[in-house]
């Protein structure tokens, strides 16, 4: 047994050994990717896996298409495409992609530039209209054989009839600009799909490279093949395989400690599902909780408060603050004053129809926000809604707008509250069920009435649920959009929401103001956290608990029915 234990811990430290080289492999690589990324030039890190892709579509379009269409003098064909080329560059990019083409000749060298006039068409190359581009995809191979010798022939200088769609495109075009329509006619014809290159990796790609420097990047990678699937994996998701190598590393070392403490080397599954949790916690929430601090107290590199200061003594930003606290507030006593009773009438009494309309409270849950603040726009529109008009109707208001407008504060808390106290009430309607009886029985046996019961043994029981649903409420009315956005605009309500939204729209800068002003949401839900934490510590809710003895039934009476109609 002894030599077993043995045994069991050189295993675990070579796993142990492996995972830390895996970590710092992947740590190493992560950075040396960003770290490429980050002298490329380009603006997204998916352009490496997108040029891979058009590498890939220019290498097959070579020898699929190309290869047996030229002519016999290859050189001829390479100073067309490279004069062709040149005009689609400055001249710092030209040569940077020429200086290379010097060692070729023959065959090579016209295959590279026609490569290179491919990947630069597929940026900027003469425009076929799509009407052309169906014709040149229904030839047969023959016709497309001879319409690309045709093609090519004419744009080397011989003065040939074109076949359509080839005549019908150069019509009108002199000079290099018929020279180059004929070579991206050339080149969409070697292609069967009747496009050059795949519309939607030419289109991701020019918002990847924006620069003309990392563009002519891009095409010389691509026409030479430059960058490799593991490369670009390794450039194109640096950052997430840094933080996979970081966690890996952390990972093993607190695994390591862990058995050297408690002297046992081996590993215990329940430890690594712990550390997983934590990983998810860390890669979910910490980091873009971090992420959001230091980009509002970090805005250009340095720690600066003037962006916090400046979006929170704004006067817009002040009533929109005061708006969100005054909605979220509002909805949360609403919402929990609504829910209470629904929840106890639902889960405690013997109201009539009681599984039907615990699923009609949360039918709200399921309704999209903005659908629903559609609807309440339907009904309590100042000018033609159709409470309004019933009332105005009713009650000879003539025609002025009114009397209840939802384009308000009381507008906007009506309507978050109607969709978010079911939040309140499933919570409480839960901890209903669940409750201990014992208490109420013994209530009930001292003379206590069902509602001194309720109000002196229920409601303080199920306080832990109470405060639950009522600080959900309050945080999901605080952190809502949609209804603030259709309700409270047209009536200049702004929330916290809608300004995060108006400076969205307003590029980098204003999305750092957006995230700045964020950290105020997240300031309210930590401190709803902890109001949460310190009111449930106070006391002890032992009597709250998952019995399967389940609560007696309260009986309506004579009340039933009424109360049924009323809910």
């Amino acid at each position: 047994m002894r030599n077993q234990d043995k045994r069991d811990a050189v295993r675990c430290k070579a796993a142990l050994a492996a995972l830390l080289l895996i970590g710092a492999a992947l740590l190493a690589g992560g950075l040396w990717g960003s770290g490429q990324y980050e002298a490329s030039g380009f603006s997204q890190e998916n352009a490496y896996s997108l040029i891979c892709s058009l590498s890939d579509e220019i290498r097959n379009l070579w020898e699929k298409g190309i290869r047996n269409a030229l002519q016999a003098d290859p050189e001829e064909t390479a100073c067309l495409c490279s004069t062709l080329t040149k005009a689609c560059w400055a001249e710092k990019e030209w040569e940077r992609l020429e200086e290379n083409s010097g060692s070729l000749s023959g065959d090579a060298l016209a295959e590279r530039e026609m490569k290179l006039l491919a990947a630069s068409y597929a940026f900027s190359g003469p425009k076929i209209k799509t009407a052309s581009r169906k014709k040149l995809q229904s030839l047969s191979d023959s016709s497309r054989e001879e319409m690309m010798n045709a093609v090519l022939r004419a744009a080397e200088g011989e003065n040939l009839s074109l076949p359509n769609p080839a005549g019908e495109l150069c019509e009108g075009l002199e000079g290099q600009e018929r020279q180059a329509m004929l070579m991206q006619i050339f080149l969409t014809a070697a292609n069967r799909n009747g496009s050059l290159l795949s519309g939607d990796t030419v289109a991701e790609l020019k918002k990847a490279v924006r620069s003309g420097e990392a563009k002519a990047t891009a095409c010389l990678w691509a026409a030479d093949r430059n960058l490799n699937r593991g490369t670009a994996l390794l450039c194109g998701h640096g950052k997430t395989f840094v933080l996979l190598g970081a966690l890996l590393l952390a990972d093993t070392v607190i695994l390591f400690f862990w058995l050297l403490a408690e002297r046992r080397w081996q590993l215990d599954i329940k430890w690594l599902i712990i550390l997983l949790i934590v990983d998810f916690l860390v890669v979910f929430q910490v980091i873009p909780t971090v992420n959001m601090l230091l980009q509002a107290f970090f805005p250009g590199g340095s720690f600066s408060i003037a962006a916090v200061t400046r979006l929170y003594t704004e006067s817009l930003n002040l009533t929109a603050l005061l708006n969100t606290l005054t909605a979220a507030s509002c909805t949360m006593v609403l919402g929990t004053l609504v829910a209470f009773p629904l929840a106890w009438l639902v889960g405690r009494t013997d109201l009539y129809g009681r599984r039907f309309f615990r699923s009609l409270f949360v039918l709200t849950y399921m309704v999209p926000p903005y659908v629903g603040a559609m609807a309440w726009l339907r009904l309590l529109n100042p000018n033609v809604g159709d409470i309004n008009r019933l009332l105005r109707s009713v009650f000879a208001l003539g025609n002025d707008p009114g009397p209840l407008n939802i384009y308000s504060l009381p507008g906007l808390i009506w309507v978050l509250t109607t969709f978010y106290y079911p939040y309140a009430f499933i919570t409480i309607s839960r901890a209903m069920e669940k409750m201990d009886p014992t208490l109420e029985e013994a209530s009930r046996a001292s003379g206590a009435s069902s509602l001194k019961t309720l109000i002196k043994i229920t409601l303080p029981m199920a306080t832990p649920s109470l405060i639950a649903g009522a600080l959900l409420v309050f945080v999901a009315a605080a952190s809502c959009y949609g209804i603030p956005s259709i309700i409270g605009a047209p009536g200049r309500v702004h929330t916290v929401t809608t300004r995060i939204i108006d400076y969205v729209g307003r590029g980098a800068d204003g999305m750092n103001d957006a995230v700045s002003l964020g950290m105020f949401l997240m300031a309210l839900a930590i401190v709803i956290l902890f109001i949460s934490d310190g009111v449930t510590a106070r006391r002890q809710y032992i009597t709250v608990s998952g019995k399967s003895t389940r609560p007696n039934t309260v009986e309506l009476g004579k009340w039933r029915i009424p109360v049924t109609v009323l809910v």
